[in-house]
């Protein structure tokens, strides 16, 4: 599989907003986004995404506005919400993955015999199947 220096980028563009990324690659991030505006792009609009969810006030049932930009413990419920969606959603996906590759495979196994059996001459079917030969 060929090594995509964009993917990666977008990868530590997000990861260094959610957990932090190592030094190495935010030296890695910072080299590739000299060069590739689409990836500055991308970090920009990240970054701007993120101002904007910071901004929002949302509107408590007493009617009493919470700012998450004021109160540090606002986000953490909605936060811990998808990170279990997520979590959930990984194994499924593994599966769906797995189950796709094993078919591919059965399917690539299935061409190769089906070559193979028709490359070998009549006359050596015996030597391939001994129960299907002439007894002698």
């Amino acid at each position: 599989m060929p090594f995509d220096s964009h993917k990666r980028a977008r990868f530590l563009i997000d990861e260094s907003r959610i957990a932090g990324i190592p030094t190495d690659d935010a030296a890695w991030l910072r080299a590739h986004l000299t060069e590739c505006p689409p990836c500055t792009q991308h970090e920009a609009a990240t970054t701007q995404m993120l101002g904007a969810m910071h901004e929002l006030t949302f509107v408590a049932p007493a009617t009493r506005p919470i700012s998450i930009a004021r109160r540090g413990t606002a986000w953490r419920w909605p936060l811990a919400a998808a990170a279990v969606i997520v979590l959930a959603a990984v194994p499924f996906y593994k599966s769906a993955r797995d189950a796709r590759q094993s078919e591919a495979d059965a399917l690539l196994l299935e061409r190769v015999e089906a070559g193979i059996s028709r490359d070998v001459p009549m006359a050596m079917e015996p030597l391939l199947n001994p129960d299907r030969g002439e007894s002698q």
